[in-house]
C-alpha cells in the first residue's frame, strides 16, 4: 500500500502529512508527498485555474 498526500504549504496539509507519516510507521506502508501549487492566468489574476497535463 502507498500513501499519497497532497501538500500545498498550508498548515492543514502539513498536519495531514504527520498523519501519514504516523499511519505509515504503524502499517509499515510508503508516503509519497505530492506538490500542489495553483495555476495563475497571470501575475495580475488572483483566480487560479487548473490545468491538466498528459
Amino acid at each position: 500500500m502507498k500513501i499519497l498526500v497532497p501538500v500545498d504549504g498550508s498548515d492543514f496539509s502539513m498536519g495531514a502529512v504527520k498523519v501519514a507519516l504516523k499511519f505509515a510507521k504503524a502499517t509499515k506502508t510508503d508516503i509519497h508527498l505530492m506538490t500542489v501549487t495553483p495555476l495563475y492566468q497571470d501575475s495580475t489574476s488572483r483566480s487560479p485555474r487548473v490545468r491538466f497535463i498528459d
